[in-house]
């Protein structure tokens, strides 16, 4: 079994290795997370490119729908003899 002399002496003789890995794997860290960071914002780019074109084509649609002449009936309904008249109860001065 090591004792803790035997330890530091190991860990001693391997530190400038132990530098070099640390250093390696907090750059490709940092790699990775500018990677996912990039890949996030192409995901939001596109997802906002695609809804505004969904967007504008249900736009277009609805400015096609607008155009139709709609016929509605100016005489009285049969049931108008039951229908309550409206009547203002107070002054709304907006």
């Amino acid at each position: 079994m090591l004792d803790l002399l035997d330890v530091l002496l190991i860990m001693a003789d391997n530190y400038p290795i132990l530098v070099k890995l640390k250093k390696r794997v907090r750059n490709e860290y940092y790699r990775i997370r500018q990677l996912k960071r990039h890949k996030r914002s192409d995901v939001v780019r596109a997802a906002y490119t695609n809804n505004r074109q969904e967007l504008d084509r249900l736009q277009s649609k609805i400015k096609l729908e607008d155009r139709v002449v709609y016929d509605f009936p100016l005489d009285n309904p049969a049931h108008g003899i039951v229908m309550r008249k409206v009547v203002r109860l107070h002054r709304f001065d907006g």
